[in-house]
């Protein structure tokens, strides 16, 4: 057996194993001639490893997908707000391009409203001759009878096809 005062003694896994002592100098013999398999198989393992191969790559996987889906999501959310920056600009300009079509709207309607104005109507009367009204220019109309009226009565007796019509019209009613 190895003494504790080795310094390899913690690579040292002779410590572990189980010999009886006759065994152990047998042992140191037999090595001189053959070595001795302190082997133990384990056939499980390998079946683990087949196992923790398909875990792996489940895991991988799985991973892979949830990355994938991670990254997309991030992808929609960026594209969206990219979006919505690019629709917010485009609200602005048309908001300043209908405040400067209302401003020009305002200026055409007061421009439009001072040609009509009754001060201008009158200055451009007298460019062109005329005068505001006088009483040389009115003109009086005497009616010696008075006013009469008189109701027009139609002689024209309606056709067949009127009366016709008439009797229809007069029952459905």
């Amino acid at each position: 057996m190895a003494t504790l005062h080795n310094s390899s003694a913690a690579y040292d896994f002779s410590l572990f194993e189980e010999y009886a002592p006759e065994v152990q100098k047998t042992s140191q013999k037999a090595s001189i001639d053959h070595p001795i398999n302190n082997v133990v198989e384990m056939p499980q393992q390998k079946k683990k490893i087949g196992l923790r191969v398909r875990k792996r790559a489940l895991k991988v996987v799985g991973m892979g997908i949830g990355l994938a889906t991670m990254v997309s999501m991030v992808g929609v959310l960026i594209f969206g707000q990219v979006q919505l920056t690019e629709l917010t600009d485009q609200i602005g300009k048309q908001k300043t391009a209908l405040s400067e079509q209302q401003s020009l709207q305002t200026q055409l309607q007061v421009k439009a409203d001072s040609q009509l104005s009754l001060s201008s109507l009158e200055e451009r009367a007298k460019e062109m001759g005329m005068q505001k009204v006088n009483t040389t220019q009115a003109t009086t109309i005497n009616l010696s009878q008075g006013d009469k009226s008189q109701v027009v009565t139609s002689t024209k007796t309606p056709s067949f096809l009127e009366r016709v019509w008439d009797q229809i019209v007069s029952l459905l009613s």
